[in-house]
């Protein structure tokens, strides 16, 4: 397996969709990804909840088989980028978190990406909303399960996990870059990239729940 101590072939605030509109909004000035450094993307259309229900939000499961299947049929060169994000929003009295998990497949590490997501919706328990310990472990705890059910056709290749998680101690999720990382390291055997260049992480995952919130309202 090769290790991801590798730099980002595309730069520091790129990524390997090109001009594909995957990029969220940041809450630095409000600016683009590229210009806020990935620091703390906050989503740029929040849930609207209604009766209870929660709107616009659909819940999907990534066919292992099919990814498997699209992986095994790329050449050698292709690069394969696995991340996650969360989102804490209150339903009633209630607070649940979204876990959007995305796989990037960078076919010949070079031309375009063909991404696979899905959303899976959790009670959260955390009490400190600005320091989210305990979303922020599920999010690394389910980007390792996705990992080791893929692990089978990740061997020889450029593989990299990509956290949501700024080192930064100014930042909340800096609560747990280290218990985060030790555990991505001990459990799939990579060094995961954390912001800034965690592209999979603060730019897919991060707007795929809202892409396909948009293509269902169309």
């Amino acid at each position: 397996m090769a290790a991801s101590r590798i730099p980002n072939p595309l730069g520091q605030g790129s990524s390997p969709w090109g001009d594909a509109k995957l990029c969220g909004c940041s809450s630095v000035g409000r600016a683009l990804p590229c210009q806020g450094r990935c620091q703390e993307f906050e989503p740029p259309y929040p849930l609207q909840v209604f009766n209870g229900e929660v709107k616009g939000v659909i819940m999907r499961k990534i066919d292992i088989d099919e990814v498997k299947a699209f992986i095994e049929s790329q050449s050698p060169e292709t690069k394969i980028y696995i991340g996650g994000d969360s989102e804490r929003f209150n339903i009633g009295n209630d607070w649940y978190a979204d876990y959007t998990l995305a796989i990037v497949v960078h076919i010949d590490g070079k031309h375009g990406c063909k991404i696979f997501g899905e959303v899976q919706r959790e009670r959260d328990w955390d009490q400190k909303k600005n320091r989210p310990r305990m979303r922020l472990m599920n999010e690394v705890y389910k980007i390792a399960e996705l990992y080791n059910k893929l692990h089978d056709v990740l061997e020889d290749r450029i593989v990299e996990v990509h956290l949501d998680i700024n080192p930064n101690e100014m930042h909340g999720s800096s609560c747990v870059i280290n218990e985060a990382t030790g555990y991505i390291r001990g459990m799939c055997n990579v060094v995961p990239m954390v912001k800034p260049n965690a592209f999979a992480a603060s730019y897919c995952a991060d707007r795929m729940k809202h892409i396909l919130s948009e293509r269902k309202a169309a």
